[in-house]
């Protein structure tokens, strides 16, 4: 039985090659896909669950406010935060910490073996750090890794790069960091997953004398104004995290000094370390966090892509099944039960869809690379290592087809032989509404999408095109010339830059487009309400030249210029920084708002006192305002803002270049930094790339919907065309008699376009408010948005429309335009 059955079967499929490779190839590539998303969704859930005891780790996150200052909100904390936590509170079985300065600056630590430097990522740790993240070690042991305050632990493939196949215990190491402390390897531990939010090459531990501070008046490992450190604790078996929230913040509170006591506002916040990834703050991080939005949002997506993939199966499914009935009718009268019928259909599919299925595999394989490109992630998908995720795959495609199959194939089945023996063949789907209901859900779903990306590209072709109020074409950026153990030299490298015949400007600066470098200046307005205290403004420094190499103008006033020593708030004589007295400064038009001026004209020649955020008040005098730059990020507003000169080497050099020939200007500034004795390779880029980079997820975010809503529209009209050839085949009568009666073959078409084109209109009402309400809240996080005008919805809706009349068009046309005497015939 099952034999003639599944000939029958594949033989109606055959006769109908379209639709059958129609509905194959939208189940192909439905499947396909989803599949892809959620792997995507399954690699960032799972991030830093391979860890033992990964449940119980957390990271503590804090928020300090100070009063007239913008709350800082920080994914490290103090130093000391760190021996509280295990001495005063009873839940935490133990605690570690470890810098993050190789985060932190533009210039980290760099590798020394011999003459050979390597930039690799560095984790100075204290002597508890591999108790809590238990890495497999591969040489040596966790016990013994840190006993010695000298030692470096290497991962596999910095061992590998350093030593090649031979013993890498024991071998001696140097950091720029110290270059005179040799460091002992004592461990070698395997490569951490790529799915976790640490990023290290090699590890070293903290010692006092390399990590207390330039000087016996500051010690970073005692100082809690200090936030550098990266703290991790272990919760004990059975302690609940919750009541531990609600000690934390007044439980640290008497430990730290009396003046941060008193003027600041700390809030301690734990961070499941499996949450870090969504949920945790990532200032100074080894990886840029992901949306937590963004995840869920794709897994919605791959939902719905798989919602348009069934749909499209069960309208092809019951399509075929109609055009069977008459055969299934004869073999319920011959005695063959519901239950045989529906198990030999079931059967009948799952074979059908091993073509799809076996496809899909490699397919996903090859759209891996892609989705890592974007989104800068290691997922894997290998046929034959992968088997897990193969099976995920497998059971995917087959729930999709079989439920797309269950409900027409028990409709026709269940239907009395009387009927199915009919000349009309039976809708087994009960209705030609429910086939409306069905493209109207398929096609809301396409216009949604379509509708989000046009949305995202004019937020971010918005975003590119605004002015921004400073130049970031033709400008190079140097990072971390200020750090890099070769001050002496920076000098000299500057002048030989400057004198570069494509070189129109160099200048320093404590911040570029795009990069975060916070610090604040306590500045009070004599006189004015709020003087008491004074407002914390954050705090830009510069070098002579920076406006004018960025090309920013003043609102009023003037900028820096090296013909007016005042200018200079700090300056550095190689004796060590100085703050000078009765100095100039610069504000954006945040902080003339915020300092109580109601023009940039009146705060023009306004004294202020620099106080509490300088070891003794001085007087400082505005000489200038600039507009409100998103140095940041479009996504911050701006921020009150003081640009103050300091007459040394700041983190960043930026130069601007006329030039086209970019790779020549590189090679001559390369030439100049090797010059200068670094040890490392300079570090640059273009302000451009910088700028960009803040609105990349964006960007990135886009490009996956766009793909995905591309293949939803095909998915969708896929749908419809597999609708229309069952509902065409159902209506060949119908066709004639109106040809019979005078009808043209322009009029049928049209009725009969007409007819589909209201489903998918009434798709557009489903889907605008849904995107619309979405896409607002997304706008929300631009300061200089699009307004959501209707015309990103109609152009959606139009698009949805047009793509599917003209793909069913075709089939219409030969269907009006068929003699009536072949239709009518037999009647």
């Amino acid at each position: 039985m099952y034999s003639s059955f599944f000939r029958a079967g594949f033989g109606a499929y055959k006769r109908h090659k379209v639709p059958s490779l129609v509905a194959l190839f939208s189940l192909l590539i439905g499947v396909s896909g989803a599949g892809l998303l959620l792997i995507f969704v399954n690699f960032e859930l799972t991030y830093d669950q391979f860890w033992p005891n990964a449940e119980r780790i957390y990271r503590l996150e804090m928020t300090a406010t100070t009063p007239g200052r913008v709350p800082y909100e920080r994914s490290q904390v103090a130093f000391p935060a760190k021996d509280i936590l295990t001495a005063h509170f009873p839940g935490i079985e133990i605690a570690t910490h470890f810098d993050a300065t190789a985060t932190m600056y533009a210039d980290p630590p760099v590798l020394i073996q011999g003459d050979r430097t390597f930039e690799l990522q560095e984790i100075a740790a204290d002597e508890n750090f591999f108790r809590i993240f238990q890495l497999p070690f591969s040489a040596g042991n966790a016990a013994d890794a840190f006993s010695d305050p000298n030692a470096v632990v290497l991962t596999q493939s910095t061992a590998e790069r350093l030593f090649g196949s031979g013993e890498a215990l024991g071998k001696i190491l140097y950091t720029s960091r110290s270059p005179d402390r040799p460091l002992k390897v004592t461990a070698v531990v395997e490569n951490i997953p790529v799915n976790a939010h640490l990023v290290a090459d090699y590890f070293v531990r903290i010692v006092p004398e390399v990590w207390a501070g330039p000087s016996d008046s500051f010690n970073i490992l005692e100082e809690w104004g200090s936030y550098s450190a990266n703290t991790y604790f272990l919760l004990k078996e059975g302690a609940g995290i919750e009541a531990l929230k609600t000690r934390l913040s007044p439980g640290m509170k008497p430990f730290m000094p009396p003046d941060l006591r008193e003027t600041v506002a700390y809030e301690f916040d734990p961070v499941a370390l499996t949450d870090i990834r969504l949920y945790g703050r990532h200032d100074k991080s080894f990886k840029p966090g992901v949306d937590h939005v963004t995840v869920y949002g794709f897994a919605v997506v791959a939902v719905l892509i798989l919602v348009i993939t069934g749909f499209n199966f069960m309208n092809f499914t019951h399509a075929v099944f109609s055009f069977r009935s008459q055969e299934l009718a004869i073999r319920k009268i011959h005695g063959a039960t519901s239950r045989q019928l529906i198990g030999q259909t079931l059967s009948l599919i799952s074979l059908i869809v091993l073509i799809p299925l076996i496809l899909s595999l490699p397919l996903i394989e090859m759209g891996i690379p892609l989705i890592n490109a974007q989104f800068l992630t290691h997922l894997e998908f290998t046929l034959f290592q992968d088997p897990i995720l193969v099976v995920i795959t497998a059971g995917l495609l087959l729930a999709t087809a079989l439920s797309g199959g269950v409900f027409p194939v028990n409709q026709v089945i269940r239907t009395r032989a009387v009927t199915l023996l009919g000349k009309k063949r039976p809708n087994p789907l009960g209705g030609r509404y429910k086939h409306s209901i069905m493209i109207t859900v398929q096609f809301a779903i396409a216009i949604a999408l379509m509708a989000v990306v046009f949305i995202t590209f004019a937020q971010i072709n918005y975003v590119q095109k605004r002015p921004l109020g400073f130049e970031t074409d033709n400008r190079l950026l140097l990072k971390g010339v200020g750090r890099s153990g070769i001050q002496q030299a920076i000098p000299s490298m500057v002048q030989r830059i400057r004198a570069l015949p494509d070189v129109e400007g160099v200048a320093f600066s404590s911040r570029v487009p795009g990069e975060i470098n916070r610090g604040y200046l306590g500045l009070m307005r004599p006189g004015y309400i709020g003087g008491d205290t004074g407002f914390s403004i954050s705090s830009f420094f510069v070098g002579f030249g920076f406006f004018a190499t960025y090309g920013i103008k003043p609102i009023a006033g003037r900028v820096f210029s090296g013909d007016f020593g005042q200018d200079i708030l700090y300056s550095n004589d190689g004796d060590g920084v100085k703050l000078s007295d009765n100095a100039n400064v610069v504000l954006n038009m945040a902080a003339v708002t915020l300092l109580g001026f109601t023009s940039p004209e009146e705060a023009i020649g306004q004294p202020l006192v620099l106080g509490p955020a300088s070891d003794l008040p001085r007087s400082v005098k505005i000489i200038g305002v600039v507009p409100d730059l998103p140095w940041q990020s479009p996504k911050v507003k701006p921020l009150p803002l003081a640009y103050a000169v300091y007459d040394g080497q700041n983190d960043f050099l930026t130069i601007s270049f006329r030039t086209g020939d970019f790779a020549h200007l590189i090679g001559e500034i390369e030439r100049i930094w090797q010059d200068t004795g670094a040890r490392h390779p300079l570090k640059y880029s273009l302000a451009a790339d910088n700028w960009l980079r803040t609105y990349e997820q964006d960007l990135v975010r886009g490009r996956i919907v766009m793909a995905f809503a591309v293949l939803a529209v095909i998915l969708s009209v896929s749908g419809i065309y597999g609708v229309t050839l069952f509902d065409l085949g159902q209506r060949k009568r119908e066709i004639g008699i109106r040809k019979t009666l005078g009808a043209t073959t322009r009029r049928i078409a049209g009725l009969f376009l007409f007819q589909y084109a209201k489903p998918i209109l009434a798709a557009n009402l489903l889907a605008w408010p849904v995107v619309w309400y979405l896409m607002n809240l997304w706008l929300q996080g631009y300061t200089q948005r699009i307004s959501l005008g209707p015309g990103y919805f109609i152009a959606a809706g139009l698009c949805a429309l047009l793509v599917a009349l003209a793909t069913i068009g075709f089939e219409i046309m030969n269907a009006a335009r068929q003699s009536p005497s072949r239709v009518l015939r037999y009647e």
